[in-house]
């Protein structure tokens, strides 16, 4: 994966295509507790999700669910907003995980 990300939107054009309204952010995990991590935003973009791309969103069993890139218009994610992420040369997201925080 290429980074973090923060979640804030997502919507779906007219042609099909999904894009995500997001923020980079910087992780720091605290070495005494990993769960005490804290998300610092570095930068905000618009970005388009590629067709096919792989994004995983955590269940409420805490297992990993694959869900096509438009899912994220219409549900909200149930852990976090947080996200690791990849993207191509063109910077279109070509895969998805969504961070699980207990």
């Amino acid at each position: 994966m290429n980074g973090f990300l923060k979640l804030n939107s997502a919507t779906t054009s007219q042609d099909g295509t999904t894009s995500l309204s997001i923020s980079f952010v910087d992780c720091t995990v605290d070495p005494a507790n990993d769960k005490d991590v804290d998300y610092t935003p570095t930068s905000s973009a618009t970005v388009p999700v590629r067709p096919g791309a792989q994004v995983q969103i955590v269940q409420l069993d805490n297992n990993l669910q694959t869900v096509a890139a438009d899912w994220l218009v219409d549900h909200q994610v149930v852990s976090t907003p947080y996200f690791y992420y990849q993207d191509d040369a063109q910077h279109q997201i070509t895969a998805l995980q969504e961070i699980y925080h207990p």
